[in-house]
């Protein structure tokens, strides 16, 4: 869930998360929630917030995935480097809901270095997690494999 009024910068994504199968989050899940997340940079690279709710309102239903679609991915962004520091145990049964802040701390030269803030609904830190990721075109991953077996950096 995004924030109604959009989010705070173009640099930040803010989202509150549950699952939609009804379970709750557990320790154990900590991280592919610091792993799996709204692209920051797609503001930048698309011109507009592809996360806003005002823009999922004035768009009819599946109409922002088929523009995107038809688009086709322009970037990838694979992660060179991540760490994920616990701060605080989830209870056993786990919670409904996490906060979740990204916020790109330096986009330059094909790099771009991430901030990830967890929190409880109580506001309590649960987890912190920064990557270091390339930017580069989605050819790059796209693109037909050599067959020779030499790499090619």
């Amino acid at each position: 869930m995004f924030p109604r009024g959009g989010q705070v910068a173009q640099n930040i994504v803010d989202e509150w998360l549950c699952l939609r199968n009804g379970e709750n989050w557990t320790q154990e899940l900590l991280g592919s929630i610091v792993d799996t997340f709204p692209q920051v940079l797609e503001h930048y690279v698309l011109g507009y917030d592809p996360y806003s709710v005002e823009l999922e309102k004035r768009l009819k239903p599946g109409e922002l995935e088929k523009q995107m679609s038809d688009s086709g991915a322009k970037m990838w962004y694979p992660t060179v480097l991540l760490n994920l520091e616990v701060k605080k145990a989830l209870p056993v049964e786990g919670v409904k809901w996490l906060f979740v802040r990204l916020q790109a701390k330096q986009i330059k030269n094909g790099r771009f270095d991430l901030e990830i803030i967890v929190m409880d609904a109580e506001g309590d830190l649960v987890a912190l997690s920064h990557h270091v990721c390339f930017a580069v075109d989605s050819a790059r991953n796209l693109a037909v494999r050599r067959k020779d077996g030499v790499a090619k950096l």
